[in-house]
């Protein structure tokens, strides 16, 4: 298994270490695209989590939100709507 990548906050940063989140089903402009290519008889499934924080310092809600077979190359757009 790979290494977790480090988390790509797609909300509004409100300063050094503080983000803005958005309601559900509200347009924050922030996206987010994959795309990626690896030699995949080493890797032959991916799979995209979705890390949502409500409060500062509680745990996270975490979501699988791709799952899927991987062929050598990959693109996973979210639109952040």
């Amino acid at each position: 298994m790979s290494p977790l990548t480090k988390i790509i906050p797609i909300v509004n940063k409100k300063g050094l270490d503080l983000y803005d989140g958005a309601v559900q089903g509200n347009n924050t402009n922030m996206g987010i695209k994959l795309i990626f290519g690896s030699d995949y008889s080493i890797h032959d499934t991916i799979k995209i989590f979705r890390v949502h924080y409500d409060k500062i310092g509680e745990h996270p809600e975490i979501d699988i939100i791709y799952e899927g077979d991987y062929d050598g190359t990959f693109e996973y757009i979210d639109y952040g709507g």
